[in-house]
């Protein structure tokens, strides 16, 4: 059997010239939808980040206070070997 070519239709686009605003829905209504992603994604961001974070500083402050409560031990050990306590 013989391949029979297909006929195609040209197709031209074009910007109509009535309609000026390229991107004009774009910044329309930013902030409505901003607010909403925000409120939408309210859980994951707590969840994701703001819990890591807390749990980290938590974490951090926790060790400096033991490193120094270590340090005051050590030099009131110290002051007493040596003397001077």
């Amino acid at each position: 059997m013989a391949k029979v070519p297909a006929r195609l239709r040209a197709v031209t686009y074009s910007l109509s010239p009535m309609r000026t605003g390229v991107m004009h829905g774009l910044f329309k209504d930013w902030a409505a939808g901003m607010a909403k992603r925000v409120q939408e994604n309210a859980v994951d961001v707590g969840l994701f980040c703001a819990l890591p974070l807390g749990a980290t500083v938590w974490c951090v402050r926790a060790t400096r206070a033991r490193i120094d409560r270590c340090v005051r031990v050590m030099r009131a050990v110290r002051a007493r070997v040596g003397g001077r306590g």
